[in-house]
């Protein structure tokens, strides 16, 4: 019997060579799957503080965001915008759109950790 070109023995054993491939993608060290864990049970905790807190949270936010505003119009304190930018790690002369850049570069190159927070996330606010 004679197997057509697409089922010659070359062509199978080059399918089973790439399913190997494959499925030894899969096979990283304790430690990643530790870390997919963690950013999942991150995500999870953070899901259900924003779904029962979270407008209790963003109210005080925005009030103290308001109130260091007001203080600072009034030149009651003295709000070093510089600092504050090195407490977070960026340089003084960062701004939104840069922090912005810096926070999707991170999730471009952490994928699926990134999208592990995310599952978590999203099973806490259906679950909570």
């Amino acid at each position: 019997m004679h197997l057509p070109h697409f089922l010659g023995r070359n062509v199978v054993m080059e399918k089973v060579n790439g399913l190997e491939g494959f499925f030894k993608s899969f096979e990283k060290p304790a430690s990643w799957y530790v870390e997919l864990g963690g950013y999942l049970i991150a995500g999870f905790i953070f899901g259900f503080l924003l779904k029962h807190g979270g407008r209790f949270f963003f109210m005080l936010l925005l009030g103290a965001a308001l109130a260091l505003w007001a203080l600072d119009t009034l030149n009651v304190v003295t709000i070093h915008y510089s600092v504050m930018k090195s407490v977070f790690g960026l340089s003084a002369d960062t701004s939104i759109q840069d922090a912005w850049n810096l926070v999707s570069l991170w999730i471009r190159t952490h994928v699926i950790e990134s999208l592990s927070a995310l599952f978590g996330f999203i099973i806490a606010w259906k679950l909570a």
